[in-house]
């Protein structure tokens, strides 16, 4: 920092990854020191940074927006905006995530999916899933579910979303807010079938295009597949992009 000198703004994403010491010798060296939380406070805790280093903790978390008073931003589309097209997709709907308690929940909309007559591919990535991988394997109970101990590398995911129709995303466990998953599907022009009840409050939400669902209620035919996704308004689809997030996030609109 001392080579670089007195900076206007520093932002941290992920503060909880530095030493709260670390964190203080670092706002020596900027007139406004912020934080974005890729996630939430239950999955990674952040309340010993919370006295005197920050001057802005930027956060999507709503429930942790509420109890901490952090300021509310939302996720942001960081992918190029990709042509609408209506050629029939290689599988109609996917799901990618990593093995966790949403698993038990996915084999019901697999059952959904299989009676509707609708294709999917779901991919459960990490070291956890290899037992689980064998098990499958063994019983042929999910055709279309594979399990990989290596994650999909962030720029071979757009492989997959070019190749369906309909994304899902399944709330993890202590989050609310929006994850990455909507501005991904976003920016693919893909719809989305989630159990976050939520995304109904935000503008872009459109019911063509976005399908709530819940455990209790998976009441939902193959006519969501088969009709095509509805553009989103050019000025509220510019409201999500990372150039508007940066935008925001270090206040130049005011400047």
């Amino acid at each position: 920092m001392q080579k670089l000198g007195k900076q206007d703004q520093i932002l941290v994403i992920n503060p909880e990854s530095i030493t709260k010491e670390h964190h203080l010798e670092i706002k020596k060296h900027t007139s406004r020191y912020i934080a974005y939380l890729y996630d939430s406070v239950a999955r990674n805790p952040v309340e010993h940074l919370l006295e005197g280093i920050f001057d802005t903790i930027f956060s999507f978390d709503t429930n942790d927006i509420e109890k901490y008073h952090f300021q509310k931003i939302t996720n942001y589309i960081y992918l190029d905006k990709k042509p609408l097209t209506i050629e029939k997709p290689k599988f109609q709907a996917f799901y990618l995530a990593s093995f966790d308690n949403r698993l038990q929940f996915l084999y019901e909309i697999e059952k959904k999916l299989t009676e509707i007559k609708v294709s999917y591919l779901f991919i459960i990535a990490g070291k956890k899933t290899w037992k689980k991988c064998l098990f499958s394997i063994f019983k042929n109970k999910h055709k279309f579910i594979y399990y990989r101990r290596n994650r999909i590398k962030q720029e071979n995911i757009g492989n997959y979303y070019s190749q369906t129709h309909v994304v899902f995303d399944l709330v993890r466990e202590n989050q609310t807010g929006l994850s990455f998953r909507f501005f991904e599907a976003m920016a693919y022009q893909k719809k989305i079938i989630t159990n976050n009840s939520s995304i109904v409050k935000y503008d872009f939400y459109n019911p063509k295009n976005i399908l709530v669902i819940s455990e209790s209620n998976l009441d939902f035919n193959s006519d969501f597949f088969n009709t095509n996704y509805e553009p989103i308004p050019e000025n509220i689809y510019k409201k999500y992009t990372i150039e508007n997030w940066i935008e925001n996030v270090f206040n130049l609109k005011n400047r």
